[in-house]
């Protein structure tokens, strides 16, 4: 049975070798409880850690809030040398880095995870709501859909989501595919 209240890195040279390898926690659930406003907003929850690594630091991207409007993405970062279960180490952004965006009809991204598309473009794996409707516990809501979105980083070795594009925006696919 999956651990679902930590994000562990094992390393490896091989693909097989990772079945063997030790693994290292860098993150629990009790180390990130929703500390702002926009957090607890419906649940009182952080949840669905991803991890990527850019320029020097280690991001940990989480999502909270209830399903649909208020669920967001928000950000926990530390130096990659730091003691990752140290909770001093890391700090947490004060705003939600990936919301809800009604003119595009796109309610509550989040439980995301990170990949590359053929160019070697970040890209953010995640799920929303393209009507904030709900009826029955949201958690089984049928609107609820994958989407991808490329993001960059900024000067200051940040990450830049944007905003999350409407349904009629088609992503970014690779020529013969």
């Amino acid at each position: 049975m999956p651990e679902y209240d930590r994000l562990e890195i094992c390393h490896s040279p091989t693909l097989a070798g990772l079945a063997k390898a030790s693994a290292t926690v860098i993150w629990r659930k009790p180390d990130s409880e929703p500390e702002f406003a926009w957090e607890p907003r419906g649940f009182w929850v952080n949840e669905g850690p991803a991890f990527i690594a850019q320029a020097g630091k280690v991001f940990i991207s989480y999502s909270a809030g209830a399903i649909v409007e208020n669920y967001c993405i928000g950000w926990l970062y530390a130096d990659k040398e730091s003691n990752f279960l140290d909770p001093a180490s890391w700090q947490k952004c004060a705003q939600p880095v990936f919301t809800t965006h009604r003119l595009n009809q796109q309610f509550g991204p989040g439980h995301n995870s990170f990949t590359r598309n053929e160019q070697g473009e970040e890209i953010s794996v995640y799920h929303a709501c393209n009507d904030k409707t709900i009826e029955g516990d949201p958690l089984y809501d049928p609107n609820r859909h994958t989407r991808i979105k490329v993001f960059h980083w900024d000067d200051e070795g940040m990450p830049c989501f944007g905003e999350p594009a409407a349904d009629s925006v088609r992503p970014l696919i690779a020529p013969g595919r």
